[in-house]
């Protein structure tokens, strides 16, 4: 079994409804899709903490879970936190990452485990008073570039629609245009 990032095991946010061949928490305001195809493919798993597992021969295991409702900081310090009770890590890289409007950080470290190094990538957005988190783990040299390509793809499925109580958007505002172009 694969190291398990510690931080993904607390309190998870839920519920998340299937919809339109992905997710969405309408209590907070955020949908997101599945994995893309791939060989292997990804199958659902359940891993204690998170909302959404998916696990292939590898072994590979992308997570998400999320955490609302509570005190939250800037996404590189949430990001940090993923990393607490890790044995002996190594931080290979970390940054800044963005989707659509929002901000987030990106991280990508070596953890000592059981049975060798474990490399983890893990991905942290915070929107609608919540901190979004999703992580990849595999043995190092087991195929971990391939689903960093397909946990890239699945983490820019995230959507965040507007808060509840949260005023309307200007496009959200704007008068559609009369069919046939402008008046």
């Amino acid at each position: 079994m694969l190291l398990a990032v510690p931080a993904l095991w607390g309190c998870a946010a839920g519920p998340l409804v299937a919809i339109d061949g992905g997710f969405r928490n309408a209590a907070h305001g955020y949908r997101l899709g599945v994995p893309p195809p791939a060989e292997p493919p990804w199958q659902p798993v359940s891993v204690e903490g998170s909302l959404l597992a998916y696990w292939r021969p590898g072994p590979i295991r992308m997570t998400f879970s999320s955490r609302c409702g509570v005190p939250l900081s800037r996404p590189e310090i949430l990001a940090r936190h993923l990393r607490i009770g890790v044995p002996a890590h190594v931080v290979r890289e970390a940054g800044p990452v963005t989707l659509d409007a929002l901000a987030g950080w990106q991280q990508v470290f070596d953890a000592d485990g059981e049975r060798g190094v474990v490399r983890i990538e893990t991905v942290t957005f915070v929107a609608n008073d919540c901190a979004l988190d999703w992580a990849l783990s595999a043995r190092e040299g087991r195929g971990f570039e391939q689903a960093e390509r397909d946990f890239e793809a699945w983490w820019q499925t995230l959507h965040i629609e507007p808060a509840p109580g949260a005023p309307p958007t200007p496009a959200a505002e704007a008068e559609p245009a009369p069919p046939g172009g402008a008046p």
